[in-house]
C-alpha cells in the first residue's frame, strides 16, 4: 500500500455518508425528518419523538450514551446506519454534568477550590462531546444532532449588529457543531403563494445558520413533505416535481445529487414562524441600540460634570 495517493478521491452524493444537523422552531417537524433516514437510532432526550415508529434508546445521562455508543462499534455491525440526536444541546448538558462531575466542580469555569480555571474545563467539555461523536462517525455511521433555534444578536468586526437564527444552545456547543457537521439545514414555515408550507434552508446566509452541499447543485429552498395521512396518522407518498415520494428525507437524497428542482425564492411570500427576523424586528433592534447609546452618552456627561 502506498503511503501517498495516487488519485483524487470523489465526493459522495450520498447524504448518508456525512454529518448533519437539522435545527428548526418548535414543532415544525425536525424529529419526523430525522425519523425518516433508514435505520436510525433515535437517542431521545426529548420527548419529541414519542408519536414516531423509531429505533429509541433513552439515556439517562452521558455514561449511557458512552455505553451505547461502545456497544455499536462493538455489537453494531452493519445495524443503525445513523445515530440521532434529539436534542443535541440535552446531550451537551449531560457531557457538561458528566466533566463538573469528574473535575470535582459545581459548574463550568471554575476550579474545585472555586478559582477561575481559564477555560479549562469548557475545553474538556468539548473533547468529551467530539471524541463521543467522532466514534459513532469512524464506525461507519452517520451522525445527526436536532437543536431548536433562537434569534441572536451578533456583531460584525466592522461593529456593525445584525440579527441571526442560530442553534438554540451555548456558544461552547455551537462551536463544537461548527467544528464536526459538515451539513446545517434550517426548518421554517413560510407562505407560498399565500398557501402556509414548511420548507428545508439548505443554504444560510448573515441571518440563517444553515448550508451544505454545492449550491449550484443543491437547491438553496426545499418542500419539507409530510407524507403523513393527518386521519390515521400513517406514512403516505406525496407528489412533488413530478415525483411520488414516500419521505422528505428521500427528496433530500435525490436533491443532494442534484435531481430535484427547489422552491424559487421569489415565491415565498414571507417568513411566518416567531424566530423569523424581519423588517419589523430589525428596526426594533436598532431602536434598542439607539436607546443603549443615548444612555451610555448621558453616563458620559454625569462623570465629567462630576
Amino acid at each position: 500500500m502506498d503511503v501517498l495517493p495516487r488519485k483524487k478521491t470523489k465526493p459522495s452524493l450520498n447524504p448518508m455518508d456525512y454529518s448533519l444537523l437539522v435545527c428548526g422552531g418548535k414543532k415544525v417537524g425536525k424529529t419526523r425528518f430525522a425519523s425518516f433516514i433508514p435505520g436510525a437510532l433515535m437517542l431521545a432526550l426529548e420527548q419529541a419523538s414519542v408519536g414516531r415508529a423509531v429505533y429509541k434508546r433513552k439515556p439517562e445521562d452521558w455514561s449511557d450514551i458512552k455505553k451505547i455508543v461502545r456497544h455499536l462499534e462493538k455489537k453494531g455491525g452493519d445495524k443503525f446506519p445513523a445515530v440521532v440526536f434529539d436534542t443535541f444541546d440535552v446531550a451537551y448538558n449531560m457531557a457538561t454534568e458528566h466533566i463538573c462531575d469528574k473535575l470535582g466542580i459545581e459548574q463550568l469555569g471554575e476550579t474545585s477550590s472555586g478559582k477561575r480555571d481559564y477555560g479549562y474545563s469548557y475545553s474538556k467539555v468539548k473533547e468529551e462531546v467530539l471524541k463521543v461523536l467522532l466514534r459513532i462517525e469512524r464506525s461507519g455511521r452517520m451522525v445527526v444532532l436536532i437543536c431548536h433555534t433562537k434569534i441572536r444578536d451578533l456583531m460584525t468586526i466592522s461593529g456593525m449588529e445584525y440579527q441571526k437564527i442560530m442553534p438554540a444552545t451555548t456558544p461552547s456547543a455551537i462551536d463544537i457543531i461548527k467544528k464536526f457537521t459538515q451539513m446545517n439545514i434550517m426548518l421554517d414555515y413560510v407562505r407560498v403563494k399565500g398557501k402556509k408550507q414548511r420548507i428545508i434552508l439548505t443554504q444560510g446566509d448573515e441571518h440563517y445558520f444553515a448550508g451544505c452541499g454545492d449550491p449550484s447543485i443543491f437547491p438553496p429552498i426545499l418542500p419539507l413533505l409530510h407524507c403523513k395521512n393527518m386521519k390515521t396518522g400513517e406514512d403516505k407518498t406525496e407528489d412533488y416535481g413530478g415525483r411520488t415520494w414516500n419521505s422528505p428525507f428521500e427528496l433530500f437524497q435525490e436533491a443532494f445529487k442534484g435531481n430535484v428542482e427547489g422552491i424559487d425564492p421569489e415565491r415565498i411570500d414571507t417568513v411566518i414562524r416567531s424566530e423569523a427576523i424581519t423588517d419589523e424586528s430589525l428596526e426594533k433592534l436598532a431602536d434598542k441600540k439607539e436607546v443603549k447609546r443615548k444612555k451610555a452618552g448621558k453616563k458620559k456627561l454625569r462623570r465629567r460634570k462630576e
